[in-house]
């Protein structure tokens, strides 16, 4: 037992002398007389002054503060820091600080993707962090890596292989923002599709849409991938075959298979591909018109009928009684995706939309004014509808009839009173909307409003 000891006690001594004399010979950057780690800590201040200077002094060490903030960047709560923060609460009069090691490692991956041609030390370093359980932190290594850009490419290729799934997960989302120059990543993207964890076989699909530019072997993976028996994958796999569009033209028979898919989420994705694929909104919009009637999914379904536009004209009456159902708080603000559908379809979804303007519930009667004000000068059928909800008993509703009449006929006679009114708002969105559409009816009326604000 004692040579053990008289072992250990010489390692130590060893180890000792080896970081002194690394530190002797390597000494720690100095930044207006501070230490490098003094202006790292600076990095977490909520004082945007001190936080800028502490960024200005890393960025001034360029590659003699990359080693210490790799350090930050695995930097973990200890008892001691634990002890430190209760008594820097408790005894306020102390003045210890306290550095969040979270938001540490955030600030120290932050500085890290803007260390110019340090790529060879510092991407190995954000990569093996990526593992980090902190999602701040995690997001802030991705954006790091983003900043880098290809450069970081051959390493996130090689870490879809790495053991840890959460690396893998996370490496293929920073490829998929590369895009097409990332394409010498595909092969390894193909593989990962295979991969045992089903986050990077959906994160490796989503990348195979951006990166691949409709290569054959990115196709034929993606087709498999939707046979995946993860619903998420099958979605992220129709995505990505739907990003390519034509490009991705031999997917037909396969994502035409998925309009069958036991997933709903997975019929409307598959539903949205074929019709970027190959442009059949015969085929697809009876799927969607049935997903309506999900609420899981039905905002999703309302927002590719949208997409299709007046080739979806067939589902006005279904969009209809969606809308009925979507409520949302501040309609005018976030439109009901049902609202935004109808818009987009046009002439075709008019004569069921005035017709939900007499509605008992105010607010399908607000939105089907939004969605048919969405249509401009095509609704013009709308006009006398719109015109009577301008004395509707609710607000909301009197509102939305007013912006949406100043999109359709900007020239009807008791539009001018009614905008005046909504420029008295309180609500500065209203005023803001108003006065937009006040500009375009009446500029000198407008002019003559903003001056007697002021």
């Amino acid at each position: 037992m004692k040579r053990f000891w008289y072992f250990f006690l010489l390692m130590v001594l060893l180890a000792a002398g080896a970081i002194v004399f690394l530190a002797r010979s390597n000494p720690e950057p100095e930044y207006e007389g501070r230490p490098i780690t003094s202006w790292i800590g600076d990095l977490v201040s909520s004082d945007y002054e001190i936080h800028n200077k502490a960024a200005t002094a890393v960025e001034a060490a360029g590659a003699g503060a990359v080693p210490y903030l790799v350090s930050a960047l695995h930097k973990r709560e200890t008892v001691l820091m634990r002890v430190r923060a209760i008594l820097a609460a408790r005894l306020p009069f102390l003045r210890l600080r306290v550095v969040d090691p979270s938001l540490l490692r955030q600030r120290a991956a932050e500085q890290l993707g803007v260390v110019p041609g340090q790529g060879a030390t510092v991407v190995p370093a954000l990569i093996a962090a990526l593992e980090d359980d902190h999602l701040d932190v995690s997001s802030e290594i991705q954006r790091a890596l983003r900043r880098i850009g290809p450069p970081s490419l051959p390493a996130l290729v090689a870490a879809l292989r790495c053991p840890n799934a959460r690396i893998r997960q996370r490496s293929a989302e920073v490829i998929t923002d590369f895009g097409y120059a990332a394409r010498s990543a595909v092969p390894a993207l193909c593989s990962a599709l295979k991969d045992p964890d089903e986050g990077v076989r959906s994160n490796a699909a989503r990348a195979l849409g951006t990166t691949s530019g409709g290569e054959a072997t990115a196709v034929a993976a993606l087709i498999l991938g939707l046979d995946d028996p993860v619903p998420a994958v099958r979605t992220a796999a129709s995505g990505s075959l739907g990003t390519l569009g034509p490009l991705a033209k031999s997917a037909t028979a396969a994502l035409s298979r998925a309009l069958s898919d036991r997933d709903a989420g997975g019929r409307v994705a598959a539903a949205k591909a074929l019709w970027l694929v190959g442009g059949q909104p015969d085929r697809v919009v009876p799927v969607l018109i049935e997903a309506l009637q999900d609420p899981r999914v039905r905002w999703q379904a309302s927002f590719v009928l949208g997409e299709i536009g007046p080739g979806a004209g067939e589902a006005a009456s279904a969009l209809i009684a969606a809308l009925k159902q979507e409520k949302v708080p501040r309609a005018l603000r976030a439109p009901p995706s049902s609202a935004v559908a109808l818009g987009r379809i046009g002439r075709a979804a008019v004569p069921d939309l005035i017709r939900t303007l007499q509605d008992q519930e105010s607010s399908a009667r607000t939105s089907a004014a939004i969605a048919l004000g969405m249509m401009g000068p095509q609704a013009e059928q709308a006009i006398p509808g719109l015109v009577r909800l301008l004395d509707d008993p609710d607000e909301e509703v009197r509102q939305a009839s007013v912006l949406s009449l100043g999109a359709i006929a900007p020239q009807t006679k008791e539009l001018l009173p009614a905008l005046l009114k909504m420029m008295g708002e309180d609500d500065i969105f209203i005023r803001s909307m108003a006065a937009a559409v006040l500009q375009r009816i009446d500029s000198g009326a407008a002019a003559e409003v903003r001056r007697l604000e002021k």
